[in-house]
C-alpha cells in the first residue's frame, strides 16, 4: 500500500532504461534540458527505490529528487514528475495519494527511514597500466638523446587535439595487446578517489570496437568530479 506512488513513477519510466545490480534503474535524464544543459543521451538519470521511497539523481546536471511514504510530495519531485510525462491532473492525483499515505505512516516510522549508500567494488586497470604522470617522470631523468615510444607521442598528441586538461583527467597507457588495449588510451573511472573500472579509447584508425569498458553497469563516468556546489551555464 505504502508503495503506489513508487509503482506509478515506475510505469512514467521511459522505455528505453537499464537496471544495475546495486537497484538504480538509469535512463536518459529528463532534467538536463530544463537545467541548462543539452539533452541527456548517455543514461545518467537513475531511479532507485526501497519499500515505497523513491530517490532521483542525475549524473550530468545534478538534479535530485524523492519522495518517502509519509511526507508531502515535494516541489522538485513534481517537477520532475512533469518531465517524465505526467499530466497536471496526474500530479494533483499523486499529490493527494502522498498526503493519504502520510496518515498511514507513525512519525517514528518516518524519523528511522535509513539514508540510501551506494557502493561500487574496486577493479584494476588493465595489466601493465602506466599513467601520463609517471611517464613525464621516467622522461625526466633520461637523457636528451632519449627516443620517446610512438605509442606515447600519439597519446600524448590525441588528448591534447581533444583539448582534454591533462590535469583534471588521469590517463593510462598499456602495452598489454589483448583487446588492442594497447592502441588505445585508458580512462579511469573513480569513485570516492578509488579506482572502480575504466574506459579504453582507440587512438589508432581502424581498431574496432572504438571503446572498450570494464565498469559497472549504472556507473557514470566522472562521478567524484560531480559537486553540489558547482553552477552550470551555457557558453
Amino acid at each position: 500500500m505504502l508503495d503506489s506512488i513508487q509503482q506509478q513513477v515506475l510505469q512514467l519510466l521511459p522505455a528505453r532504461k537499464k537496471t544495475g545490480q546495486n537497484g538504480w534503474t538509469s535512463f536518459n535524464a529528463v532534467c538536463c534540458i530544463h537545467n541548462g544543459e543539452t539533452a541527456d543521451t548517455r543514461g545518467r538519470g537513475g531511479i532507485k527505490t526501497n519499500a515505497g521511497q523513491i530517490s532521483y539523481h542525475c549524473f550530468n546536471c545534478g538534479y535530485t529528487a524523492s519522495f518517502i511514504p509519509g511526507r508531502h510530495l515535494s516541489f522538485k519531485f513534481r517537477k520532475l514528475l512533469s518531465w517524465l510525462g505526467a499530466d497536471d491532473l496526474t500530479v494533483r492525483r499523486l499529490v493527494i495519494e502522498a498526503v493519504r499515505l502520510k496518515e498511514l505512516v507513525a512519525p517514528e516510522e518516518l524519523e528511522q527511514v535509513p539514508e540510501e549508500q551506494i557502493q561500487y567494488e574496486a577493479r584494476p586497470l588493465p595489466e601493465g597500466s602506466v599513467s601520463f604522470d609517471q611517464w613525464t617522470t621516467y622522461f625526466a631523468v633520461q637523457g636528451n638523446d632519449y627516443l620517446v615510444p610512438d605509442g606515447v607521442v600519439r597519446a600524448v598528441h590525441y588528448v591534447n587535439h581533444r583539448k582534454i586538461d591533462f590535469q583534471k583527467y588521469k590517463f593510462y597507457l598499456t602495452d598489454y595487446e589483448a583487446y588492442n588495449l594497447h592502441r588505445r588510451i585508458i580512462i579511469p573511472y573513480y569513485y570516492k578517489n578509488q579506482i572502480v573500472g575504466y574506459t579504453a579509447r582507440a587512438i589508432v584508425d581502424g581498431v574496432k570496437p572504438k571503446y572498450w569498458s570494464s565498469h559497472p553497469a549504472d556507473f557514470v563516468f566522472n562521478l567524484d568530479m560531480q559537486k553540489p556546489d558547482w553552477r552550470f551555464s551555457c557558453s
